[in-house]
């Protein structure tokens, strides 16, 4: 097995883009697998978040069979395949900031339309089911460790909401 360097990955803006990534590492010589626990950097300049839990541009699936970017100048959530090397793209919606995952469940926050996209994985694929209304421009999210919550910073606010994940609605 071949050690996924998520971490380049993480780095799109100013190391390595999705694209440069896959052309150096496809098609992998061997299976991959990720190390535990995921360690992502922002602009390589050093660790910023361990697990995923936080808030971030780069996560993986939860089966750990697919690597999840947010795309924000496209409005797309790239979708990587390590094991082959495939990218697919997912219209999220405008100005994508952050996502995080809570089980089968990922929430991306859409900074240009004041919601937060609700997505679920369904046998290896992203379907959006909801969008959450924020207030303006939600930037952060996190998921509660329990999955009972997720909280998201809205930046022009200057608050911090509050969501369930039952509901998603703003309690």
């Amino acid at each position: 097995h071949m050690l996924l360097p998520v971490a380049l990955i993480a780095c799109t803006t100013s190391c390595m883009s999705i694209e440069e990534f896959i052309a150096k590492h496809s098609p992998p010589p061997a299976p991959l697998t990720f190390a535990e626990p995921l360690v992502l950097n922002d602009g390589c300049e050093g660790p910023v978040h361990l697990g995923q839990l936080g808030s971030s541009t780069v996560i993986t699936s939860e089966d750990q069979e697919r690597i999840y970017a947010v795309n924000r100048d496209a409005g797309t959530l790239s979708i990587l395949h390590p094991n082959t090397g495939l990218t697919e793209e997912l219209y999220v919606g405008l100005e994508p900031t952050r996502i995080t995952q809570n089980g089968t469940h990922v929430y991306v926050s859409l900074r240009g339309e004041r919601n937060i996209a609700s997505l679920k994985e369904t046998n290896g694929s992203l379907e959006i089911m909801d969008m959450i209304p924020t207030g303006a421009e939600p930037f952060g999210i996190i998921a509660s460790p329990d999955g009972q919550r997720i909280y998201a910073a809205i930046s022009m606010e200057n608050e911090v909401v509050e969501i369930s994940t039952q509901t998603h609605e703003i309690i």
